[in-house]
């Protein structure tokens, strides 16, 4: 299956945040039982203030998704751009890129790659700058 079977969607109700708490466990972004265990973050995630892209298959399973937080002015963020591992090489994360450019590229636009997916972003056009670094806070 090929970027060209997947459809792309901003409709938040076509997905269940347990698909959400899966498409990120898969990627490195916790683990199911404590994305669905907390209650606060299924809420942060539709927050106000955010837009979000779904890739879904043929079956309408979550196989990517793009998280953004945005002043819709000046700044865009990149929270999340995940493609479940079995689905990546095959386009989903550029399209979900393409997308968050169309709809953010008036914005300056800013991600968190994680180590060696700072490429990916390069190649569009969102580029590690030496006078930026990363700082966060786990929480857990």
């Amino acid at each position: 299956m090929s970027v060209m079977d997947i459809r792309f969607t901003m409709q938040d109700d076509c997905v269940a945040f347990s698909d959400v708490a899966r498409c990120y466990a898969s990627t490195g972004f916790g683990c199911v039982a404590d994305n669905l265990q907390d209650s606060g973050l299924a809420a942060a995630f539709l927050a106000p203030g955010s837009y979000r892209y779904f890739a879904l298959d043929g079956d309408n399973n979550l196989v990517g998704l793009a998280r953004v937080l945005t002043d819709g002015g000046m700044c865009s963020w990149i929270a999340e751009l995940c493609v479940a591992p079995s689905w990546r090489k095959r386009g989903i994360g550029s399209r979900l890129m393409a997308l968050v450019l169309e709809k953010s590229g008036h914005t300056d636009i800013y991600a968190d790659a994680l180590t060696g997916e700072e490429r990916f972003f390069a190649k569009h056009g969102v580029k590690p700058r030496a006078s930026l670094v990363a700082c966060s806070r786990a929480l857990r």
